[in-house]
């Protein structure tokens, strides 16, 4: 490893590559497994180090505020109250049933009238990934904080290196085909849900309704229904499911 390297790599800690830069970065990062742990490493360092001084600054503040109140203990401030006509208080309430009635109304009116993309923001809701302390693998530290941040595309390589060593772990791979959709690598989501709907196992109907946003987010309203047909009553994510059924309908 090189001073050059470290650099980048710093640089791709803190959001800075782009263009052709972050692609070949991300491009080494899955062909180059020394490289991935290097990076892994020094992200896990890095995090640390941040904790440290977070705690301290923590600490710090602390102690400022305890000496706040210490200073302020026997000093009582007297604010004015504000009164409020209670007719001018009748009046503002009455306004805003009227305009909650008004915007019930138009949401019903057009609940239907959402474009696919609407409807996949609402339905897409995906949830961040913790660990139980002590028992978070090392490798996944990093892909894991930028999924967590949204960062999809930079934690793409790193959770395909690591399904290339543990590739039995389901649970990681509906996270990488999570980022695919959210990335726009529509095709490889759509393979990598397909072969974990082969296993018939218990992230099923998961990979199913996985699936079925893939399309929606495409406007394949069409294969988006087929898929969501298919989730039976038993699956977790059958009553979502047949509420965006009956929104495309």
């Amino acid at each position: 490893m090189t001073n050059e390297d470290y650099e980048m790599i710093e640089a791709y800690m803190n959001n800075e590559l782009t263009g052709d830069d972050l692609q070949q970065f991300q491009q080494r990062l899955s062909a180059d497994e020394e490289f991935a742990k290097e990076v892994n490493l020094y992200g896990f360092i890095n995090d640390n180090m941040k904790t440290s001084i977070q705690h301290q600054t923590q600490r710090q503040q602390l102690n400022k505020t305890l000496t706040q109140l210490g200073n302020q203990h026997f000093k009582i401030q007297k604010e004015k109250s504000k009164i409020v006509s209670f007719n001018r208080f009748k009046w503002l309430a009455a306004a805003a049933a009227v305009f909650a009635i008004i915007i019930s109304v138009y949401l019903l009116t057009n609940q239907n009238q959402l474009s696919s993309q609407q409807l996949y923001t609402e339905h897409a809701k995906y949830n961040s990934i913790s660990f139980e302390r002590g028992n978070t693998d090392s490798a996944l530290l990093i892909p894991v904080k930028f999924y967590n941040s949204k960062n999809y595309a930079a934690a793409i390589p790193f959770f395909e290196t690591y399904l290339k060593q543990y590739p039995a772990n389901t649970e990681i791979a509906l996270t990488l085909n999570i980022c695919r959709i959210e990335t726009g690598l529509y095709d490889n989501a759509i393979n990598g849900l397909d072969s974990i709907i082969a296993k018939q196992n218990a992230f099923l109907y998961q990979a199913q309704w996985l699936k079925a946003l893939a399309y929606l987010k495409q406007d394949k309203k069409e294969e988006c229904k087929n898929i969501l047909e298919q989730i039976p009553p038993e699956a977790d994510t059958y009553a979502e499911a047949q509420s965006l059924l009956k929104r495309l309908k």
